[in-house]
């Protein structure tokens, strides 16, 4: 059966782009996804169309993921909140809404593409020109590494809100606790 963290990693999303030229294939929360142009759609694309068809197919793959991982925390009776006016305290509450309007920015290592998310429903894609004029392969290869690296970055400062918002995780509570209960011991 596995664990739920194990069940998430196997969250299979499958989406199209708005043109349905372009399609994506993510399994997991973000690591890697697969993108795949139609037979001759990428050489007819306008940087700009390419950019809005690209982002609209970034917001289909966190919004199946998420609509994916929200139906498995019901299956196992996990309640989630993800509205800020459904927290029960403050620290809650600021932790949602701060996530929600959480922006993380990847980018392949040249520059060429840059992904921008805001809480991971609203993103942005921008493509310099020298990015633009790469091969199909190439391309698919740049937006994979700054797609995977928008999503590094999105959990990194989630991770810190998450910290800042409730305190060190409980793992971390308890190392430390059994360190200081070593260090007594040994005094």
């Amino acid at each position: 059966m596995g664990t739920l963290a194990e069940r998430a990693a196997r969250i299979t999303v499958k989406v199209v782009s708005p043109d349905n030229r372009i399609r994506a294939e993510m399994t997991g929360r973000g690591d890697s996804a697969t993108v795949a142009f139609r037979p001759r759609a990428f050489g007819e694309y306008r940087k700009d169309t390419l950019e809005h068809q690209l982002a609209a197919l970034l917001r289909l793959l966190s919004t199946g993921y998420l609509r994916g991982y929200h139906r498995l925390l019901d299956v196992h009776g996990v309640t989630r909140l993800t509205d800020p006016a459904t927290a029960t305290d403050p620290a809650q509450r600021g932790f949602l809404t701060a996530a929600g309007e959480l922006t993380a920015v990847g980018a392949a290592p040249g520059r060429t593409i840059r992904i921008r998310t805001v809480g991971m429903t609203g993103w942005q894609v921008r493509i310099s020109d020298e990015g633009f004029g790469l091969p199909e392969p190439e391309f698919v290869s740049e937006f994979g590494t700054a797609g995977a690296d928008v999503v590094r970055e999105f959990r990194s400062r989630l991770s810190a809100l998450r910290r800042e918002s409730f305190g060190p995780p409980i793992e971390e509570v308890r190392r430390r606790l059994r360190e200081r209960m070593a260090g007594h011991r040994a005094a």
